[in-house]
């Protein structure tokens, strides 16, 4: 009779845990974890007296039954297990099993993982070495790991940093590594705020340990950036300044150390790397470099850092990366920088505009002034609208991107010059087809008076379930509620006497029905006056005539879309009208995307206004409990 056999795997597995734990201090705990938990285990350290240190490791052991005659063992780990590894706030020791010797090797995964290695593979393939097998050494290693570990993932890092510097190849460079290590001992040594040099070690045959905080590797081919032993960024040599160019070697190395400081989560001293070595690194050849800088400098306002930047550039042919580029970066921080700031910033511009003309570089010089003109448009319409024009002037090809016409439409736009900006929308939509235009070509006739035309331009349109698409249907209807009211099909758009008739009607007190009439009167010379629209809204609610008020405040909503007051208006009115359901659903959606929080806020000053707040009360929980399904999706205000 076969009786079942337990399969060898698992038995091999148990075996290798018990030689495992039988090699652990005493005062070290072993916790197994449930199988597919993703490690094998967990260790805790306590010390001699019983302490707990809070020190702890998970474990992944591989064991096998062959390579007895074999010093290196090799094994093999899943893409997916290694990027779960680097996710895990513990570090994780690698533990290989040679059954047939009895043999346990260690090596920590942060100390042999490279993140490009690990990305372009489905699986990483590692080697335990003689220099791995464990030893009577080994647990008091694996404390100074766990130690340096921390402090890489602790939020308390201070420089200066303790540093060392490897070679493990007989040539850097093409030149003995000695030669170079002088070089970079010296010059190092320039920045005793952020590097203290502990070590240099030249043994190519010697692997690298967790040796200090920083470690600077440099093999024959490449550039290597380990903190706490975590490999965090490798740089090709070519990509890198020879040594010979000393100022942009030095720069490139303390670089590629802030660029490893911001994986690992520590931007405040990725910055003090980055400030010392921006202007005259050749790394950021590399785009994704300079940006990676850039984003750490600005977000902890280090904009005059960038602005320098900015200036060096011009004197930088060398530099992929240019004056264009960072002064596109920084328009995405504009509204965060200083007065002073902004203007630092047009100034290095037009210093980098005057290198440029004498340079006699057309197309750099007409993107130069485009990046002004997208920066400007900011603060200064009028400002920005010239240096587009001057860009088209020197480029004329302008004249034929859509995105161009485009800018210029909105800009145009923003100057309620309307016509103007329908015609470049116009020119935009022939270049591009792109629908989103036609939408943007009807708000601009809709805002020169031709209320018709916009009307059948909208009607033409589909309009989708997201909130840019329901703020163009809101709109679309606002605009055959605003023709049906005043028989408008065009006009003359009179703002001025609006506003003038408006002043007049909150100076004098007025009955309803002459409060009315005084309305319309500010409505035949502006149709488009949010202020006329909201106060009809209130006079007409005060008459009870809910579908009209309704509509008045919801076109008011739609001419002034961050007046929560009229958005909560129009929605609670919705709710005692005769509005679809459906209807009253997509107001809540665009008027929570485009107000946010405000437009709960504004509801809770108009319940606390009311006698009866429990009627409210309920009308206010289901707007809250439509906002809840789409509190999840992307904001999208509308823009021009």
């Amino acid at each position: 009779m076969d009786l079942p056999k337990r399969p060898r795997q698992h038995s091999l597995e148990d075996e290798s845990i018990r030689e495992f734990e039988r090699l652990l201090p005493s005062n070290w705990v072993f916790r197994r974890h449930a199988p597919d938990y993703g490690t094998d285990g967990e260790v805790e350290v306590f010390s001699e007296e019983g302490t707990a240190t809070g020190k702890k490791f998970n474990i992944q052991i591989k064991a096998t039954d062959f390579g007895g005659d074999d010093p290196e063992l090799k094994i093999k780990l899943k893409t997916d297990t290694c990027r779960y590894f680097m996710s895990l706030d513990l570090p994780v020791l690698l533990v290989g099993y040679c059954s047939p010797t009895k043999t346990i090797y260690v090596k920590w995964f942060h100390h042999v993982q490279d993140i490009s290695r690990i990305e372009a593979n489905k699986y990483v393939t590692e080697v335990f070495s003689q220099d791995d097998i464990w030893s009577e050494s080994s647990s008091n290693t694996i404390i100074e790991s766990i130690d340096l570990f921390r402090k890489i993932k602790s939020a308390n890092i201070s420089t200066p940093l303790p540093a060392s510097l490897h070679f493990t190849g007989s040539t850097v460079f093409g030149k003995n590594p000695r030669s170079i290590a002088v070089t970079l001992e010296t010059h190092l040594r320039d920045f005793p705020s952020l590097l203290k040099f502990n070590n240099i070690y030249i043994n190519p045959a010697t692997e690298i340990n967790n040796v200090d905080l920083v470690n600077i590797i440099f093999d024959e081919n490449n550039l290597d950036i380990l903190l706490a032993g975590i490999h965090l960024v490798k740089v090709p040599q070519k990509n890198i300044a020879p040594p010979d160019k000393v100022e942009i070697f030095i720069s490139d190395i303390l670089f590629a150390i802030g660029k490893a400081f911001i994986r690992a989560g520590h931007h405040e001293i990725a910055c003090q790397f980055i400030e010392n070595s921006l202007k005259t690194t050749s790394t950021i050849s590399e785009v994704s470099w300079f940006f990676d800088g850039a984003h750490c400098l600005a977000a902890r306002n280090r904009f005059d850092v960038l602005i320098d930047f900015i200036k060096s550039c011009a004197t930088r042919e060398d530099m992929a990366v240019d004056s264009e580029v960072a002064s596109i970066f920084l328009i995405l921080y504009f509204d965060n920088m200083s007065s002073e700031q902004k203007n630092n910033w047009r100034d290095a511009m037009y210093a980098v505009l005057g290198v440029a003309k004498k340079h006699g570089d057309g197309v750099r010089l007409a993107a130069l002034h485009y990046s002004i003109g997208n920066m400007l448009r900011k603060i200064n319409l009028k400002q920005a609208l010239k240096h587009y024009s001057v860009a088209r002037k020197i480029e004329p090809d302008y004249t034929n991107r859509d995105y161009f016409w485009r800018d210029i439409g909105g800009l145009l736009f923003e100057l309620h010059k309307f016509s103007h900006s329908y015609k470049a929308y116009s020119c935009a939509y022939n270049l591009s087809n792109d629908e989103d235009l036609l939408l943007l070509q009807a708000d601009s006739l809709m805002y020169t008076g031709r209320y018709k035309e916009a009307q059948e331009l909208f009607a033409n349109l589909s309009f989708d379930n997201d909130s840019w698409q329901t703020y163009w249907h809101l709109k679309e209807y606002c605009l055959s509620q605003i023709i049906k009211a005043t028989s408008f099909e065009s006009q003359q758009r009179e703002e001025a006497s609006c506003r003038h008739i408006l002043n007049k009607f909150f100076n004098n007190s007025f009955k309803e029905e002459q409060a009315i009439d005084v309305i319309n009167h500010a409505l035949n010379l502006d149709a488009l006056n949010s202020t006329a629209w909201f106060n009809l809204g209130v006079s007409l609610s005060k008459q009870n005539h809910s579908n009209d008020a309704f509509n008045a405040f919801l076109i008011a909503s739609i001419l002034s879309i961050n007046d929560s007051e009229a958005w909560c208006n129009a929605i609670l009115l919705g709710f005692f009208s005769d509005v679809k359901v459906t209807f009253i659903l997509r107001i809540i959606s665009a008027a929570y995307e485009i107000c946010g929080n405000d437009l709960f806020s504004t509801f809770d000053s108009f319940e606390e206004s009311q006698t009866d707040k429990e009627e409210y009360r309920n009308i206010i929980d289901r707007v809250y409990e439509v906002v809840q399904t789409i509190r999840t999706s992307k904001t999208i205000k509308p823009t021009k």
